[in-house]
């Protein structure tokens, strides 16, 4: 009878030891620091003047920085993104920031079109980059911290 009971605390011990490590788990990659997040596509628009082919909406965070903003697609197929950032309180960051930027084939098979981001306003960044090919893409906005990423297409 000892030997059953002694058996039973062995086998509780190490579920919860299991149960312990699992927590511990779940616990470091919450606190992790992630290198690469996803910005959302809010969704497209349509052709304008500037945005022959049309464009989408996007949003999302970059480390501590709120992000709206768009990436247009004119007839020749010049890409231009135009990024609001915002930090924690709504102040629009510093004019130091190391903000950038740069377009890449979610196949990886090319290198990465970078796009040279001027600072037009407090808090407001542009810059424009020609993308060879119609087909999908994706927008790089790097942070020293943190890249944000967010899939489109260009349409033909």
């Amino acid at each position: 009878m000892a030997g059953n009971n002694n058996t039973a605390r062995i086998i509780a011990g190490l579920l919860g030891l299991v149960f312990l490590l699992l927590i511990l788990a779940f616990v470091t990659m919450a606190l992790m620091p992630r290198d690469e997040v996803r910005i959302n596509a809010i969704g497209p628009f349509g052709p304008t003047a500037g945005a022959e082919r049309g464009g989408v909406r996007f949003a999302g965070a970059i480390h501590v920085w709120e992000i709206n903003g768009h990436v247009a697609i004119d007839a020749a197929r010049n890409a231009t993104v135009t990024a609001h950032l915002r930090g924690p309180n709504g102040q629009p960051p510093g004019a130091g920031l190391d903000l950038s930027a740069a377009f890449n084939r979610p196949d990886g098979d090319a290198a990465a079109i970078p796009a040279r981001l001027r600072r037009s306003g407090p808090g407001v960044y542009s810059g424009a980059a020609a993308l060879p090919a119609d087909g999908p893409w994706q927008l790089h906005l790097k942070v020293p911290e943190v890249t944000g990423v967010m899939a489109f297409t260009v349409d033909p």
